[in-house]
């Protein structure tokens, strides 16, 4: 429903999910517990409110997206994807202190996300605050490998690398 744009319909189907008994009821997951050992219906319950959220946030109701993505944090707390996009809405309501922390734990959750990096980066230099920053760029350059370079600008570093080898092979002649 809400990919074919039937947004309100989609709205409507989340909501009463949320309101099921079996998703109601459903067990918090034990500290510890793998997402994939996660009861369907607490499966459910996450996704709906990640999915309602992204909905209320499009209609402007950033408050209300907000809520439900701190319900559906607390139900998938290793996920990083969904701590970045607490910390983005945290940032749109101007709570700047729950921003800084969920993006802080996207990058716990997963070191190797970029876009949680660079948030967490942005964040930090908006608030002023060099010495957290200058410590996250130390350990972002300690769990992030170098990037390689895109086909279009490796293509010329590897022109030039021939160019010297076979100036070096010409040199030696």
């Amino acid at each position: 429903l809400q990919g074919g744009g039937s947004v309100t319909e989609a709205a409507n189907a989340y909501r009463q999910l949320l309101d099921q008994k079996l998703v109601t009821e459903a067990e918090p997951m034990r500290d510890g517990q793998a997402t994939l050992d996660m009861p369907p219906s607490l499966l459910l319950r996450s996704l709906a409110l990640k999915n309602l959220a992204l909905i209320e946030s499009e209609r402007g109701a950033h408050q209300r997206a907000l809520d439900m993505l701190l319900s559906a944090v607390q139900i998938q707390r290793a996920d990083a994807v969904l701590w970045h996009r607490l910390g983005v809405l945290a940032r749109k309501t101007e709570q700047a202190h729950l921003a800084r922390y969920a993006f802080e734990q996207a990058a716990r959750c997963s070191p190797h996300l970029q876009l949680g990096q660079r948030s967490l980066a942005q964040l930090l230099h908006s608030e002023g605050d060099l010495p957290s920053l200058q410590q996250l760029s130390t350990s972002s350059k300690r769990v992030l490998p170098p990037a390689p370079l895109p086909p279009a600008l490796a293509a010329p570093e590897r022109a030039r690398a021939r160019l010297a080898s076979s100036g070096a092979d010409t040199a030696g002649q």
